[in-house]
């Protein structure tokens, strides 16, 4: 083994060969090296992005919400529970002074929990502290933009829920309230800040029906338990129970994510496997070129077979080397990344470019690249077999 590995590394780096197979030699070397950092650089931050909003939707949102439990079971929930709330939501309408509608989703929590999310809240110091017997809200950063203005007395806006009570003949009918913005909302998730009003719970009883809107549980479960195993238990003691986990409730999202991931690591792979192709000309070229040392090793009495791992093993070295100094780089430009951020247009949503390595990629690169180069390189480095070394030594005599 060692001597395949210095004949190979000899061939590989050898001043001897022609500057065409030199130039080969870099460009394979080069491209290995450009679409290995590549890869890294690029799943880091699609790895980034994909945990960012992650964290998001699962800070505005609790783990599971729960419809249909009492009391009795949700203590026998106990050792699997963070924390709890009720909460009730409703699909609405916003009228702002100027009569302009914007449908909303508003939801009944209790204020003092805000903190268990991830928001950024910022209140109107004026208005949070009036006398007014209004309800109080918030409205999401995008939906507040859209406001054409809110000022001065214009922060009373008209909330109106389409289907808020019974009617005494049994129908539906709409509930209307002047409800007073004291502050915005940053869930950092443009869905959300587009579309949700919070209230406090005690409000928002004036705008429902309790049979038509029923309350629901939010469950913060312990970190590291599995969400799926606690939906279990929940079926298990209120089979009647609707529960949704969190992953669930935003299965939208999460698929085109994996579909955006699993499209771009094909994409570059292919673009891995394409830039492999020039090691199997190089190996091809090394071969043809090294055939005077091919007939010298057969008068030595070296076999065919040692010759050829001899090539699959320079094909081996260019991947390997070519994907340690691509991963190196890597390393390095996202250390830089992390440490002095890129700062994004607000366009994004996003304030600075999201990057985290996931160290199962790394070594997932250390052991393919080389593997790939290493199985290009057979086909090439097994024609050695079927040359002649008196044919050889006769034509480069």
């Amino acid at each position: 083994m060692r001597s395949h590995f210095f004949l190979g590394f000899h061939y590989l780096f050898s001043r001897k060969s022609y500057r065409g197979l030199t130039l080969l030699k870099v460009t394979a070397l080069t491209g290995i090296m450009v679409s290995v950092f590549s890869f890294l650089i690029i799943h880091s931050v699609m790895n980034g992005f994909s945990n960012h909003l992650k964290s998001t939707l699962r800070g505005f949102q609790s783990d599971l919400t729960i419809q249909g439990l009492n009391k009795d079971q949700l203590q026998k929930l106990g050792p699997f529970i963070k924390n709890q709330e009720n909460f009730i939501e409703f699909e609405g309408i916003l009228q702002t002074w100027d009569a302009l509608n914007y449908a909303v989703h508003v939801k009944g929590i209790n204020w003092n929990h805000l903190e268990r999310g991830n928001l950024k809240i910022y209140y109107f110091p004026d208005i949070v502290h009036s006398q007014s017997k209004n309800p109080k809200i918030l409205i999401g950063e995008e939906l507040y933009g859209r406001f054409t203005q809110v000022f001065g007395d214009k922060n009373k806006v008209t909330l109106i829920n389409p289907v808020g009570v019974l009617s005494p003949t049994g129908e539906l009918s709409p509930t209307t309230g002047v409800v007073e913005i004291v502050g915005i909302f940053k869930a950092g998730f443009y869905d959300y800040d587009n579309a949700y009003v919070l209230m406090e719970e005690k409000d928002i009883t004036g705008f429902i029906e309790a049979e038509l809107n029923p309350n629901k549980l939010a469950l913060w479960a312990w970190p590291g338990l599995s969400l799926k195993t606690i939906k279990e238990k929940v079926l298990t003691l209120c089979p009647e129970c609707r529960v949704d986990t969190w992953e669930e409730q935003n299965q939208r999202y999460l698929t085109a994510l994996n579909l955006e991931k699993i499209g771009m690591t094909l994409l570059l792979m292919m673009v891995s496997v394409i830039t492999s192709l020039n090691v199997f000309s190089l190996v091809l070229l090394s071969v043809v070129s090294k055939n005077r040392d091919v007939a010298i090793l057969y008068c030595l009495g070296a076999e065919k077979g040692w010759i050829a791992r001899v090539f699959v093993m320079m094909g081996f070295l260019l991947g390997f080397l070519g994907t340690l100094v691509g991963l190196s780089l890597a390393l390095v430009s996202i250390y830089y990344l992390k440490t002095y951020p890129i700062f994004l247009p607000s366009a994004y949503y996003l304030e600075f470019l999201p990057i985290e390595l996931d160290v199962k990629i790394l070594f997932f690169l250390l052991f393919l690249v080389p593997l790939v180069t290493m199985v290009v390189s057979l086909w090439p480095s097994y024609r050695v077999k079927k040359m002649s070394p008196i044919e050889i030594l006769r034509n480069t005599a």
